[in-house]
């Protein structure tokens, strides 16, 4: 039977590397860029898919619009440093809740 090729965080992450430095050409890479960490979420929660963005995802998207220049872009870095602080949150109580242990920096 027929089985899709399925991407992984990590070929999501060589495209993200990819339109972060296209962004020093075109604002509109960063925008792109950015646009797939929706795409990434839905696959892993949807389809179970190994493609839960990582640190190395957010650093490429954050990237991408440091390299525009733009005036709009620190307001982007911002909002998504704020995004990433959510998330490590939520992911730290799931993971108190799961194992029953306090999450630190060494699990």
């Amino acid at each position: 039977s027929y089985k899709p090729c399925q991407p992984t965080t990590a070929t999501f992450n060589i495209l993200l590397r990819a339109l972060s430095e296209a962004a020093r050409r075109s604002n509109e890479a960063a925008f792109e860029a950015e646009s797939y960490l929706d795409t990434m979420m839905d696959y892993h929660e949807k389809n179970g898919w190994h493609t839960k963005p990582n640190t190395r995802t957010y650093s490429h998207i954050l990237t991408a619009f440091a390299n525009t220049g733009a005036p709009f872009a620190s307001e982007k870095v911002d909002r998504i440093l704020s995004q990433i602080k959510d998330i490590y949150e939520t992911e730290k109580e799931k993971y108190e809740v799961e194992f029953g242990v306090p999450y630190n920096a060494l699990n």
